[in-house]
């Protein structure tokens, strides 16, 4: 997923005053290009045991 789309997911999750690139770099204190945002994502799921509700 590209930058643009991720933006546009962050402002249908969170209202559109914000844009992700500054919310990212407010909460880290890293600023990083639009380039860079997803570029060596890992993707973790942990679970505490298992839903059968959920298959």
């Amino acid at each position: 997923m590209k930058y643009p789309e991720m933006g546009a997911w962050f402002k249908k999750a969170t209202g559109p005053t914000q844009s992700l690139k500054v919310a990212h770099k407010e909460k880290s204190g890293v600023e990083l290009s639009e380039e860079d945002f997803n570029r060596k994502q890992v993707f973790v799921v942990m679970t505490n045991g298992l839903d059968l509700r959920a298959g």
